[in-house]
């Protein structure tokens, strides 16, 4: 039988865990067709070797160097055969029953893009994330992060992208609109992914019955706003802004991108100690202008939308976003406070939110 999924896990030093997500797809091998592909980064771990004893079925891909996120998930599914590819984290494993119940959903919906529901593995009662959000001044936000999991997104919706945590591409779509760009190499490339699905028509749906627990920021140091995150965040927000949205918008939300770049990513910088960081990541962003613009030539001829529709979708995003800040934030009533003046500046920035 043909696999439906090809499942494919990136590692980079995260030995255990990888080997604790594999068994979680491990256990549903007789309930559904899957292949597994595994990319080790060159990790100094002893990750491969491990793997390929435990898991002596799997394809294991070395590398002799590490790669990044999104180069390792290409070579993995450059040789993919499934119908759906399932990028699934080296630190995120499934709940029991996931697989399956993804095979029975994608097997009669057919999405194009479809994100699992991600809750933390060191508080299963919280969640990591069902989606990402986009706003016009460029940042991405994780959809739900940190809010307690009381049933708000167990019903599919669609949401602006999805994570390369826990997310499912149909085979077909990655082939016409193209996978990860490489020059990415961590964070942001799902963005850029979500952005070129949107562009060429295609919606990206949560599916809540798939359930995934994530550990987090393993693979870079265990820190959320580590050095490597500001720089690549700060890199890759120009990226996306470059390659991918059309020049109305960016036009129209010019204030806010350089907000956004020239603010509000400097001050998380020299808050998190890495602001030499961040100035690595605008040197390389603005240095990758001439390439992002040769790559925006293509992106745009997969354009079937509107700016119109584009941007009802990147304000719904943006609805998205305060909602979930308001739910995490409730408790807090002084991070409401701040939440209400964060709505008057996107009603200020962009007429309507």
């Amino acid at each position: 039988m043909n696999p439906f999924f090809s499942v494919i896990i990136v590692s980079y030093n995260t030995k255990e865990l990888t080997l604790q997500a594999i068994q979680s797809v491990e256990r549903e091998r007789t309930q559904v067709p899957f292949e597994v592909f595994v990319v080790d980064n060159n990790s100094h771990d002893g990750s491969a070797d491990a793997i390929q004893a435990t898991f002596p079925w799997i394809t294991l891909i070395r590398n002799n160097g590490n790669f990044g996120f999104a180069k390792g998930n290409n070579q993995a599914i450059e040789r993919a055969s499934g119908e759906y590819i399932f990028l699934l984290n080296s630190d995120a494993y499934l709940k029991e029953g996931s697989l399956r119940r993804a095979y029975e959903i994608l097997s009669n919906e057919h999405c194009a893009v479809a994100a699992a529901k991600v809750l933390s593995a060191k508080k299963p009662a919280m969640i990591d994330r069902i989606g990402d959000a986009y706003e016009r001044g460029g940042l991405a936000y994780t959809l739900g992060f940190e809010e307690i999991d009381e049933g708000q997104y167990d019903t599919s919706r669609r949401v602006f992208s999805a994570s390369g945590t826990a997310v499912f591409y149909r085979r077909d779509v990655l082939a016409k609109i193209g996978a990860y760009d490489d020059d990415f190499f961590m964070y942001y490339e799902d963005i850029d992914l979500g952005f070129r699905a949107n562009l060429a028509g295609y919606q990206c749906v949560t599916i809540p019955e798939v359930t995934v627990y994530h550990w987090g920021t393993a693979s870079s140091g265990g820190v959320r706003f580590s050095p490597l995150t500001i720089r690549q965040t700060t890199q890759n927000m120009i990226n996306v802004i470059v390659k991918d949205l059309p020049t109305a918008l960016i036009v129209g939300a010019l204030p806010s991108i350089l907000i956004n770049l020239l603010l509000r990513l400097p001050r998380l910088a020299i808050v998190s100690g890495a602001f030499g960081a961040y100035l690595v990541g605008l040197g390389r962003g603005i240095r990758s202008l001439p390439h992002m613009l040769k790559k925006r030539r293509e992106v745009m001829k997969l354009k079937v939308i509107s700016n119109r529709e584009l941007t009802e979708r990147i304000i719904e995003s943006e609805r998205q976003i305060i909602k979930s800040l308001e739910r995490r934030f409730i408790r807090k009533p002084w991070r409401k406070f701040i939440l209400g003046l964060r709505k008057i500046l996107f009603q200020l920035r962009f007429g309507r939110v």
